[in-house]
């Protein structure tokens, strides 16, 4: 944890951090299930994470999205309710 070599990797916003949400939401969605669905709002930084996340994707041309993006995309959408933002974002980027 002292190393700050990781905070570096993830800061940039890139294929590292894409992958880390990947991992991060397959691990929290085989763990942390409660009744049948995960308290993704009670999860430590989860919100902080989703909002990188969709400030990425809002900068980012649609056609150009890496497959890191797009895998992590796959992977948070486990949390059904961030489809609708995902679409908007998508639909506002197209012409």
């Amino acid at each position: 944890m002292e190393d700050r070599d990781w905070k570096n990797r993830l800061g940039k916003k890139g294929i590292a951090f894409y992958s880390f949400l990947t991992e991060w939401a397959r691990h929290v969605n085989k763990t942390v299930v409660t009744k049948d669905h995960v308290p993704w709002q009670d999860l430590p930084g989860y919100t902080t994470l989703v909002k990188a996340f969709l400030a990425e994707m809002k900068s980012k041309d649609v056609r150009r999205y890496p497959s890191a993006l797009l895998n992590a995309s796959y992977s948070l959408l486990k949390n059904e309710k961030l489809l609708n933002v995902f679409i908007a974002i998508a639909y506002n980027k197209t012409r």
